[in-house]
């Protein structure tokens, strides 16, 4: 029983390791390029909504 629930456990923790750094890699990667289109849509649209 204890070796049953011990791989488990061990297997969970990297898991999470992973997950957590998965998305913060991500984001800095495409995070920052998809961010900065949506701020110029944004922006454009303000313009549009403001300019007629």
């Amino acid at each position: 029983m204890r070796r049953e629930a011990s791989p488990p456990t061990a297997t969970t923790r990297p898991n999470r390791t992973t997950q957590r750094r998965l998305p913060r890699l991500s984001a800095e990667r495409f995070g920052s390029g998809e961010r900065k289109e949506e701020e110029e849509k944004l922006a454009e649209a303000k313009r549009s909504e403001t300019a007629p």
